[in-house]
């Protein structure tokens, strides 16, 4: 499963298929990271629970997440916690995420915090593994950025073009990519 990632995505997948606890996953790009995250945890036979965090209380829903995580004698599972350092920032939430740890390992579970910086709270650095996932490199631009320059006729761009352009978009995320 690992010999064709991308080194970050290797790091990242060798933990899921180690069935690390607790992961915190930096980022630069929200949704970039939750594709990745969602394949790595498939290929690593996880079942992915996503808490989206789509409502108004974040912390409540983690916090409910990660108690039906703990409680389930299902199938292992991958916890995806999305700006994991605003939720380490409450007191409550660090508390029942150490205090469920145990049972996340015994369970065969991962829970991965995802977000720009890792904001590890004392108690958990000695059970946390953060790991970056990095821009996309040469080979995951080219693509991108030549449907950009494709032709609705189809005719793509000459291979000098392609060069400057991928050159030009280093060190921006798939998502600033698409959207120049």
């Amino acid at each position: 499963m690992t010999g064709a990632l991308a080194p970050s995505h290797r790091a990242i997948a060798e933990r899921l298929l180690a069935r690390y606890p607790l992961l915190f996953v930096v980022h630069h790009d929200e949704m970039d990271s939750r594709r990745a995250l969602a394949g790595l945890a498939k290929a690593a036979g996880l079942q992915l629970f996503d808490a989206g965090l789509s409502g108004e209380d974040a912390i409540a829903e983690s916090k409910a997440a990660l108690k039906a995580l703990t409680a389930d004698a299902g199938p292992a599972a991958l916890l995806l916690l999305p700006f994991g350092h605003r939720l380490l920032a409450d007191d409550g939430f660090a508390r029942l995420l150490t205090g469920r740890l145990a049972a996340v390992e015994r369970g065969g579970h991962c829970v991965v915090l995802t977000g720009p910086t890792p904001l590890l709270r004392a108690e958990l650095e000695r059970d946390c593994v953060v790991l970056t996932l990095g821009l996309p490199d040469e080979a995951a631009l080219t693509p991108l950025v030549k449907a950009a320059l494709t032709a609705t006729d189809g005719a793509g761009p000459g291979q000098p073009l392609l060069d400057a352009a991928v050159a030009a978009v280093k060190g921006l995320t798939r998502t600033q990519v698409r959207r120049a």
